[in-house]
């Protein structure tokens, strides 16, 4: 099962971007994982530039972690990350802000990059498309359900689990890796700082977008060593985003839960 989260990332001094995760494979259609959400307060002001504080966000330090190398039983090495601001998982209340903004504006338009995809004149490929083409693609409202029988008590307690109120604060799922993308795309033009500078001309000032497979895997290892990561281990359901206690970072379920796409693939198991 994959839900997503957002995370900051970047230099505070020229830029930041917010990202989100979700599972490893961008062919699993189901979970995703983003960015902030709410205002950011202003921590820094000069003559040539202002830094956010992302309300809703926590800032995660500069880094490093040890990983294992090709699946190796104890060789490891030494990942370095810089220092990015992270969210909880997003929520099914905050996507559906999104699907529901795609429903209502069917009719334009939404971009996005491929890098290393071709043309005759540059390295990657602008892909463009409306609201109505993508719409049946954002989202697989039955993931849930589909994950226990047909007509069992679970099945039926998800069956409205994505449009269902009761559910507003549960991880979303059922997210597809290009569908969180255009989620970070939308909701970069939805941040109140970005939409000032649109209108002063100028390029946006927060950009979301998913996160490294080093950015999660850095912030997991925090979790891991925390002695509260989130929702205890045994428990089997999904568990609302706040459930259970923090880890020092003061994020949820991290290492449990739902899973979380990265922008890199990642080996299964």
């Amino acid at each position: 099962m994959k839900p997503f989260y957002l995370i900051l990332s970047g230099l505070m001094l020229t830029q930041l971007n917010f990202c989100f995760s979700q599972n490893s494979d961008p062919s699993d259609p189901k979970g995703t994982t983003f960015a902030p959400t709410g205002s950011y307060r202003a921590i820094k002001k000069s003559k040539n530039f202002i830094a956010y504080d992302p309300k809703g966000t926590t800032y995660v330090h500069t880094g490093s972690y040890r990983a294992k190398k090709n699946n190796a039983d104890t060789a490891t090495s030494l990942i370095s990350v810089q220092s990015f601001f992270i969210t909880n998982e997003i929520t099914n209340k905050e996507y559906r802000e999104f699907t529901d903004y795609a429903n209502s504006h069917l009719n334009d338009s939404i971009m996005r990059v491929e890098l290393g995809e071709k043309t005759p004149t540059r390295n990657f490929k602008i892909i463009s498309h409306t609201y109505k083409e993508i719409i049946k693609s954002l989202i697989d409202s039955t993931a849930m359900a589909k994950e226990y029988s047909d007509n069992s008590e679970m099945h039926n307690k998800y069956k409205n689990y994505f449009t269902d109120k009761k559910f507003d604060n549960y991880p979303v799922v059922g997210v597809s890796y290009n569908a969180a993308r255009y989620y970070c795309i939308w909701k970069t033009t939805q941040e109140e700082e970005n939409k000032i500078l649109k209108k002063k001309g100028q390029s946006v000032f927060f950009n979301f977008r998913v996160p490294l497979i080093e950015e999660s895997d850095y912030v997991s290892s925090i979790s891991a060593n925390s002695e509260a990561s989130g929702a205890k281990a045994e428990v089997q359901e999904v568990q609302e985003v706040k459930s259970g206690k923090p880890n020092q970072r003061g994020l949820y379920n991290l290492s449990g839960n739902v899973s979380e796409w990265t922008s890199s693939p990642r080996q299964s198991g």
